[in-house]
């Protein structure tokens, strides 16, 4: 075979493959490696559905940007492989059970700026390893668990596995500790931009593993946030009050963790980073120097007063009681010299009256 030959059948290969990876892609996306792992980035291409065709050995998929409302059962199951799902920026309505079936490997998953109304307490069971969920800037997430609030629902969630779940600007009013309690292995909570006024942070920590909790941009009723705190022994560091625009806790405002708690509560608890609101107490100033000699300080202020007092009376006695200087004293001298000069000059007008002197 010629050599022009090899160079043709190489290219036609070539092309076979590329024309079955676009093949294997799904319509309308595009398909590539992103760190040496399968993508697909099907973002903003008006999908109303999942696609339902393509390879099975992709990892990762951008779905954001569509025009998904609603996720039945297996929607996913055509990408058994994938393991980050974003579908942000969509219109979906509910989660109910069964929507990632077959998908069972997915460990991120993000549904942030959606319309959801409804969120089944299960529908992350058929993914045992998930570990991140945002379902941030969801609007009616707050009404949703203020439903399931008054129907004393046991759980918001139910995912064993799941780290990191982020709840931000979700409109949301309270924050029960049963909204956790289906998460025991949750580290990171995320409730920032939230209308919250009130958190039992002692409980929240009870009944998961949290380590990091963002708590800012929340309208914290200051007096009344404290109501559920273990103990009061805490401090602010660097600040004169507490400013309920920056929610965050000293590293030491960890006392709650240790007290009256079980050995294994205190093992959970001992690697929690906050444990209450701080109170808006103001810093403890630092005393000064008269406070540290006690009233020695003003004692020895009254006795200099006194002294001069004293010092100004003896001094005016002494004048009042000096007697006159005799007329033949250095004194008596000068004071007639100088009254001799002053009269002695031409506009002087007591020289028609002149001085008698001795």
């Amino acid at each position: 075979m010629s050599a022009a030959a090899a160079v043709i059948s190489l290219v036609l290969l070539l092309g076979s493959v590329a024309q079955l990876a676009q093949a294997q892609c799904p319509l309308k996306c595009r398909c590539m490696a992103v760190s040496n792992k399968p993508y697909v980035d099907c973002q903003a291409r008006n999908f109303e559905k999942p696609p339902n065709t393509g390879d099975d050995t992709y990892l990762e998929m951008n779905l954001s940007r569509n025009r998904l409302k609603s996720l039945g059962s297996y929607s996913f199951e055509k990408f058994p492989q994938l393991l980050v799902l974003d579908l942000s920026y969509n219109f979906i309505v509910e989660l109910h059970d069964g929507v990632f079936k077959g998908a069972d490997r997915i460990e991120h998953l993000d549904l942030s700026n959606n319309s959801l109304v409804f969120v089944s307490p299960h529908f992350l069971e058929s993914c045992p390893g998930i570990q991140f969920l945002s379902l941030a800037r969801n609007e009616y997430i707050g009404k949703v668990m203020e439903k399931e609030n008054e129907e004393k629902v046991q759980n918001f969630l139910v995912a064993p596995s799941l780290r990191t779940l982020v709840l931000s600007d979700c409109q949301i009013t309270t924050f029960p500790p049963w909204i956790v309690s289906g998460l025991p292995g949750l580290s990171t909570l995320d409730i920032s931009n939230n209308k919250i006024k009130v958190l039992p942070v002692i409980s929240i920590v009870s009944v998961c593993r949290l380590i990091t909790i963002n708590l800012e941009r929340n309208p914290f009723n200051c007096e009344g946030a404290c109501a559920n705190a273990v103990t009061k022994n805490y401090f602010i560091e660097n600040k004169t009050k507490f400013d309920k625009n920056v929610t965050f806790c000293p590293r030491n405002v960890r006392q709650g963790c240790e007290l009256n708690i079980t050995r294994e509560e205190q093992e959970v608890r001992s690697k929690c980073l906050l444990t209450k609101i701080p109170d808006p107490l103001p810093r403890e100033q630092p005393r000064s120097l008269w406070v540290y000699i006690g009233g020695a300080s003003i004692a020895l202020v009254a006795l200099i007063f006194f002294a001069m007092v004293f010092n100004g009376l003896m001094s005016t006695c002494k004048r009042e009681t000096s007697p006159p200087p005799s007329p033949g004293s250095p004194h008596s001298r000068a004071v007639q010299m100088e009254l001799k000069e002053i009269l002695g000059r031409p506009d002087n007008v007591y020289k028609k009256r002149p001085l008698q002197l001795d």
